[in-house]
């Protein structure tokens, strides 16, 4: 109901105060909340101790307190994306390897576009228009209630564009979306959170990590094109509303007659294209889980032979 309450009133606010007002309340926001959430700011400083073990003490409690910017400002974000167009939108991204996204889809496969919880990937969702390019989005189910009915109506909003398509990641909602891409269509799907508790345990900074495999899964399913897209503010946590946007080719997805290994596989290599990435972007990254909890399959063995530490990105 909270949520709920204050993606109603960000709504109102977006439509009289000027951006940075909305931004630097959540910079307040986020400054004031992990205290009272103290079980999520133990979880992200753990998370983030492990992602940047070089970091002091001082500089993790920062960073901390950053993530939780970061989460105010995305909910600062969807009230100011119901009231843009495509071209608005994409006047708010520098975008690097586009040309990746329209080869893919000129295949005419379809394209998987994995993302991240690092910025706002919506911002790409809403843009993509504006460049001749149609896009869906496969969201977390919320369950029934208030908080649902407020997204949606965010996702929704007519802004010269209808709105962006959503599919719920059920059972109903990811036949659609298989649908979509055996028609060629492009499919944004976040990578980076187990929030279902089904995914693949896979190796992630030196650690067995649970990553969901939705975007390979489907990919391989509908044989469309694997990518993935990072989508960082570009002036820090909650600085506003500009963001860098890079597409970025992933490995060959494997396919043999073994499904599972195939899966696992292909999830370890998207995990280890994301791994210096989120590492990097380490105080954006919006995990208030800890993706190094205990795994209950076998121990992931690369039979690629791809074993290596990630190197940090250039």
């Amino acid at each position: 109901m909270f949520v709920a309450l204050t993606l109603l009133v960000l709504d109102r606010l977006a439509r009289a105060l000027p951006a940075a007002w909305l931004y630097a309340l959540a910079r307040l926001a986020g400054s004031v909340a992990p205290p009272i959430a103290e079980r999520r700011r133990q979880t992200v400083r753990a998370n983030l101790q492990i992602l940047r073990p070089e970091w002091s003490p001082r500089r993790l409690d920062k960073a901390t307190t950053r993530v939780f910017q970061e989460s105010c400002a995305y909910y600062v974000d969807m009230a100011r994306l119901a009231g843009m167009t495509p071209r608005a939108a994409l006047a708010q991204l520098d975008v690097e390897g586009l040309e990746l996204l329209r080869e893919a889809h000129a295949a005419g496969r379809g394209v998987v576009v994995a993302g991240a919880h690092v910025g706002n990937a919506e911002f790409v969702v809403r843009a993509l228009p504006a460049v001749g390019l149609e896009c869906a989005a496969l969201v977390e189910p919320l369950p029934e209630g208030p908080r649902m009915r407020a997204m949606e109506a965010l996702r929704r909003a007519p802004s010269g564009g209808g709105g962006l398509r959503t599919m719920p990641a059920t059972v109903g909602g990811i036949k659609e979306a298989v649908r979509y891409l055996r028609d060629g269509g492009i499919l944004a799907v976040l990578a980076d959170r187990d929030i279902q508790g089904g995914g693949s345990c896979v190796p992630f900074r030196g650690r067995q990590a649970r990553f969901p495999h939705g975007a390979v899964d489907l990919a391989l399913r509908t044989g469309a094109a694997l990518l993935f897209c990072l989508t960082p503010r570009a002036a820090g946590p909650a600085r506003g509303d500009r963001f860098r946007v890079q597409f970025m080719a992933t490995e060959p997805l494997l396919r043999s007659d073994n499904s599972g290994l195939d899966v696992r596989v292909n999830v370890a290599n998207l995990v280890r294209l994301m791994e210096p990435h989120l590492a990097h972007h380490a105080d954006q990254w919006r995990l208030f889980e800890s993706p190094w909890a205990p795994c209950r399959d076998s121990a992931y063995i690369d039979p690629t032979g791809h074993g290596r530490p990630a190197e940090a990105p250039s």
